[in-house]
């Protein structure tokens, strides 16, 4: 796991949750706002929260890269994963509770306005949590890598912008042994 090798990827999935994020938070309290379709579901006081947390964790995720740990950085993104998963879920659940499967288009103005918003919230969530999803499994899997197959087991100490020995390479354990950088 190269700390360069992620950072532009991270810096790409956690810019664009915060800003899909942000749009989430303002959605939902929208729909919080009116008293109309689905605000006693739940959904949309789940998605202020997952979005105000994503809007203070990810933004101090960023600026602290140098200190950040690799195992802190997968355990707050398995969080606020499991929150954006959660906020989806309502979502569904709310507009299918609302909507059955029928379409926006049956609700006068002001109602269709807020069915097209809780189609929006659980769309992004879902985009959000997928994102997350493709930033958090190769961290993971790269860390395990490290931690089995190349005996590195400070790698969930290290920092998330250091470099390491993790190479997908076939060849990597030959060419590292070469270089000395293999723990035996």
């Amino acid at each position: 796991m190269n700390g360069k090798s992620f950072r532009l990827p991270r810096f790409i999935i956690l810019v664009s949750s915060i800003v899909l994020g942000i749009i989430v938070l303002g959605l939902c309290a929208h729909v919080r706002s009116k008293p109309s379709l689905g605000s006693n579901c739940g959904f949309d006081i789940m998605g202020m929260v997952t979005g105000a947390l994503t809007l203070i964790a990810f933004p101090i995720m960023l600026m602290f890269t140098s200190t950040i740990f690799v195992l802190a950085e997968l355990l707050a993104l398995c969080v606020m994963w499991i929150l954006w998963v959660v906020s989806a879920a309502l979502s569904i659940e709310a507009r299918e509770d609302v909507l059955g499967d029928r379409s926006c288009h049956i609700f006068r103005r002001s109602a269709r306005t807020s069915c097209h918003e809780m189609v929006a919230i659980e769309a992004i969530s879902i985009i959000i949590f997928v994102i997350l999803m493709f930033y958090m499994v190769p961290l993971f899997c790269f860390a395990v890598f490290a931690h089995f197959h190349q005996r590195d087991k400070g790698i969930w100490r290290r920092r998330i912008n250091e470099p390491s020995p993790v190479t997908c390479h076939p060849h990597s354990e030959i060419k590292a042994a070469e270089n000395g950088t293999v723990a035996h």
